[in-house]
């Protein structure tokens, strides 16, 4: 196929710039020793292993030094009690026996007792029998005040030994905390250097860049081949008619918006042998298209943007349709957003089954709930090129099957297409964000889906500051931020980075961490459950990491996001708005 000077150039430049930029080829003498991304991920999950089991290994011991406390401050409340009850019961008794000695038996039979009993009684044997009784009465009181007494002595000492065995216990418990302490720093320590590593790109290209560059690769291959057969070019206007077509070329019903050439045929007549060898031959308005897709791959994202320098995902389609053919400054100049956006685009474009995906094409994807919401351009099969908020560009990715609707065709003769609506739920490139999910002005991902992150610096419920604990009842520094999600909502990572779990941790509850470059970590508590496979991982930005959930000191449902830097909390407004960096509560 004879392509235009100016588009085999284009698509030969970004090839190449993208791909020695990004994968510089070494001499054939030298030995690579840049790990790959998958052999990093890899090295760094064999060395983190051991440091999580640690951290589990400490966590057990923290918890049952715990719950050993626990039980010996009940022993000796229980004991304090006993000790008091006891108290109470010696005073009885030293109450009751003195008021027996003071009558009788301390007195004794004496002569003065005597002749008082002789005005009270008339008969000399009933006062003696008064004050043998009074004498027997007062020695069994006097008993039982001694055994009282001694009863004290022991509930006494049990009690020290109680207050003893909790000392013991507490010193314990602050003993394992420490060491648990000790093992969740190494493992922030080790997954801050890995993040560091990963934001070097390992020592080469980042998993995005090589991604990129594997697309432009994708493309220069695609091309290549009609190059080299000396295939001929065919305009949108012949695929679309079938007339006035180069010799050896046909169109299909079964594919439309594409022809294909038989470099063996003769005359117009296809050579029987040859039908395994057919080129297929790309329209040229569709090889614009897709030169001009990889052309852009690195730009910016913005919602409803349509510039040269940021843009939306319908934008970037709607770009590449129409102005890879203008020249200079016409091919830079913004444009208007797109009417109704990726549903609008799907509506005025012939499309075919999902299952026929062909370099050129413009894929759509869909699901239940969000309706047609994506859409990008194929440069392959199986790798397309979009704009999407997540990786906050213009970048390649992988065609996730699962999601995609119908296949564009922008040669193809045009037919009425239903395009399934969107309702609203996570974030669609076709759907307004101020309602959905979306990247801050700062670049990170908002962590939930919960709305109030969408207004400018309003942070959703309680902001970072001194304030009276709600369940404590006493005032003291509350370092982050929580939102106003329910039971189960989504909570996603807020950048890329290494992930470790923290179940069961204190009044944190169910925690997650993620260590960023440069010392920053963000943190996210009282989730309802992990998701699954994130512990010790490599997470990107968006990717889901547990649920909102109500497990340790928490009043309800909802999630306390934090960032610290350098271990300190500090106010995440600076990651999401570009505030000054400060400490979350100063003083």
């Amino acid at each position: 196929m004879s392509l235009p000077r100016t588009i085999q150039v284009a698509a030969t430049a970004v090839a190449a710039t993208v791909t020695c930029a990004l994968l510089p080829i070494a001499p054939a003498h030298a030995t690579d020793v840049s790990p790959s991304p998958t052999q990093a991920g890899e090295d760094m999950a064999a060395g983190l292993a051991p440091l999580l089991s640690d951290v589990d290994t400490a966590r057990a011991h923290r918890l049952a030094a715990d719950k050993r406390f626990a039980a010996a401050s009940a022993a000796a409340v229980r004991a304090q009690a006993e000790v008091t009850s006891q108290k109470g019961a010696v005073a009885g008794a030293r109450d009751l026996v003195g008021d027996y000695a003071r009558a009788a038996y301390r007195s004794g039979p004496s002569e003065l007792a005597f002749l008082a009993g002789l005005l009270d009684s008339g008969s000399p044997t009933d006062l003696m029998r008064r004050v043998d009784t009074a004498e027997r009465v007062g020695e069994s009181k006097d008993t039982q005040y001694d055994r009282a007494q001694a009863l004290l002595l022991r509930v006494q000492q049990q009690a020290e030994q109680a207050a003893a065995a909790r000392d013991q216990a507490s010193e314990a418990a602050r003993t394992a905390a420490a060491a648990e302490a000790d093992a969740l720093a190494e493992v922030t320590d080790y997954t801050s250097r890995w993040a560091d590593q990963l934001a070097a790109g390992l020592g080469g290209a980042s998993d995005q860049e090589q991604a990129n560059s594997e697309a432009a690769q994708a493309w220069a291959n695609w091309l290549s081949r009609p190059e080299a057969e000396n295939a001929p070019t065919v305009t949108a206007r012949m695929v679309r008619t079938g007339k006035k077509l180069p010799p050896g070329v046909t169109v299909r019903k079964s594919a439309p918006g594409v022809a294909y050439w038989d470099p063996h045929a003769k005359k117009g007549k296809r050579h029987k042998a040859a039908t395994g060898d057919q080129v297929l031959l790309l329209p040229d308005r569709t090889v614009r298209m897709a030169t001009y897709a990889v052309s852009r791959l690195g730009a910016g994202y913005k919602w409803r943007a349509n510039t040269h320098e940021a843009m939306d995902c319908a934008a970037l389609v709607d770009r590449a349709l129409t102005l890879p053919g203008a020249a200079g400054a016409a091919a830079e100049a913004d444009r208007p957003a797109v009417p109704q956006g990726v549903p609008g685009l799907a509506g005025g474009m012939r499309t075919v089954a999902a299952d026929q995906i062909l370099p050129g094409d413009v894929v759509f994807y869909y699901d239940d709930n969000h309706g047609v919401d994506h859409v990008g351009i194929a440069v392959s099969p199986d790798m397309m090129v979009a704009a999407e908020p997540l990786s906050g560009g213009v970048n390649a990715f992988p065609i996730d099957t699962d999601r995609v609707w119908r296949v564009g065709r922008p040669s193809a003769k045009t037919r009425a297409t239903d395009v399934p609506a969107a309702d609203g739920g996570l974030w669609q490139c076709g759907a307004d964000p101020d309602d959905l999910a979306q990247l801050s002005p700062g670049g990170w991902m908002f962590p939930t889906d919960d709305a109030d992150w969408r207004d400018e610096r309003t942070n959703p419920g309680t902001e970072p500051g001194m304030r009276v604990h709600p369940i404590l009842g006493y005032a003291r520094c509350h370092d982050g931020w929580d939102t106003g999600d329910g039971m189960g909502d989504p909570v996603y990572a807020v950048a890329d980075g290494v992930a470790v779990t923290h179940p069961n941790n204190g009044g944190a509850g169910n925690m997650v961490s993620i260590s960023h470059p440069e010392g920053v970590e963000s943190v996210y508590m009282h989730l309802s459950e992990f998701a699954p496979g994130i512990n010790g991982a490599v997470v990107k930005r968006g990717q889901l990491i547990g649920r909102v959930g109500s497990t340790g000191l928490s009043s309800g449902p909802h999630l306390h996001f934090q960032v610290n830097v350098d271990g300190q909390a500090v106010d995440p407004r600076h990651f999401f708005y570009n505030d000054p960096l400060k400490a979350a509560c100063t003083g």
